[in-house]
């Protein structure tokens, strides 16, 4: 089973047809997007038109507190899904899927672009929600760094300069992550040891990626931990155009008993 999460730019608005290509290239089953900007546009919607395209018909769309959307697109059919606001700056997507003879349940999040003392209650409101016993993927742009990263020294004092202070003021923070993990929750990368940074592309025109960082993230409970058999951050000709972050593709077996 494979699990694609991109936050795209301003919606891939002049990117689809790319958008489209990636999806087909890496086989998706499931796709969970951040800044779905004008997908619950016209009739049918471009979220609807894309799902036809792609063959992932069952879907979610997230609203959200800003105009940032959310949505999660399957190729298998959707069994439950929900929608949150209240808590987020942007939204979260819970959806369960079927997975094998189990249910997979996946939180398709965007956390707040402010900074760690925004998004570490969103983190401990995602965690309260979630049953750690359940397959479960945390999946999302989340605005934060990892310590497993081993950041340069002077990274904090370049980003200064850069006008940049949602990763810490006086040193680097690693809370969000830090919290994950606590929790019981295992980044896929560091289990994996692929380290590949998320941001910035080629695409990139934000100063606020304009450093090499990882802020794009796929934690998984410790039933799906012990079945994941590859992730990758696609850098290509495609993915360097579609948006200003490169896509994450998580790979499970086809299921976790």
């Amino acid at each position: 089973m494979r699990i694609g999460s991109y936050n795209l730019y301003e919606g891939a608005q002049n990117t689809g047809s790319e958008l489209r290509e990636y999806v087909a290239q890496h086989e998706l089953d499931v796709l969970c997007i951040q800044e779905a900007n004008g997908w619950n546009n016209g009739t049918p919607t471009r979220l609807e038109s894309f799902g036809v395209a792609t063959g992932l018909t069952a879907q979610v769309y997230g609203d959200s507190n800003t105009r940032f959307k959310l949505a999660t697109l399957s190729r298998q059919p959707i069994i439950s899904a929900e929608v949150y606001t209240e808590g987020f700056w942007h939204s979260a997507i819970h959806t369960a899927i079927q997975y094998g003879d189990d249910v997979l349940h996946i939180w398709n999040m965007h956390l707040d672009p402010i900074d760690e003392d925004h998004r570490v209650p969103e983190a401990k409101r995602l965690v309260e929600m979630i049953d750690p016993r359940l397959h479960t993927i945390i999946t999302g742009d989340f605005n934060s760094l990892s310590r497993a990263d081993q950041y340069p020294d002077d990274l904090i004092t370049k980003l200064a300069a850069q006008g940049i202070t949602k990763f810490g003021t006086d040193s680097l923070r690693f809370d969000v992550t830090d919290y994950f993990a606590r929790a019981g929750f295992t980044d896929a990368a560091v289990s994996l040891d692929n380290l590949e940074t998320t941001v910035p592309t080629p695409a990139n025109h934000d100063a606020y990626h304009a450093a090499d960082l990882r802020l794009d993230y796929m934690f998984v409970s410790g039933s799906l931990a012990k079945v994941i058999r590859n992730i990758d951050v696609p850098k290509d000709e495609l993915t360097d155009k579609i948006s200003d972050h490169y896509p994450q593709v998580l790979t499970l077996e086809a299921s976790a008993t």
